[in-house]
C-alpha cells in the first residue's frame, strides 16, 4: 500500500511537469517615428500566411505593442497603421 501511494504521487508530480509548455507564441516590439520618438496608440495588425487571419493589437503611451496568442510555429506578416499610412514588414 505504501509502495502504491509513492508511486501515485511520483505519478502525479510528473504529470504537472509536463502541463505547463506554451504552444502560442507572441510578436512584441516598439513603434518609433523617423527621429525615435515613440508612437502611440499605432494600430498593429500580425496576419497568418496560410490563414490570412488578422490579430491586432496598439501600441501603448512608450510606443510598445504586445500581440499574443499566435499559433507556432508558423509565418505572420506585420502591418502598421500611422495617420493613414500602411507599413509591411
Amino acid at each position: 500500500m505504501k509502495r502504491a501511494v509513492l508511486m501515485m504521487a511520483l505519478l502525479l508530480a510528473l504529470a504537472g511537469a509536463a502541463f505547463p509548455q506554451e504552444f502560442r507564441a507572441s510578436i512584441a516590439g516598439e513603434v518609433t517615428d523617423p527621429t525615435g520618438a515613440p508612437v502611440a496608440d499605432a494600430k498593429v495588425t500580425v496576419t497568418h500566411v496560410a490563414r490570412n487571419t488578422p490579430t491586432e493589437a496598439a501600441s501603448n503611451e512608450v510606443g510598445r505593442y504586445l500581440v499574443q496568442f499566435l499559433r507556432r510555429p508558423e509565418r505572420y506578416r506585420r502591418y502598421l497603421l500611422v495617420a493613414h499610412t500602411v507599413i509591411v514588414w
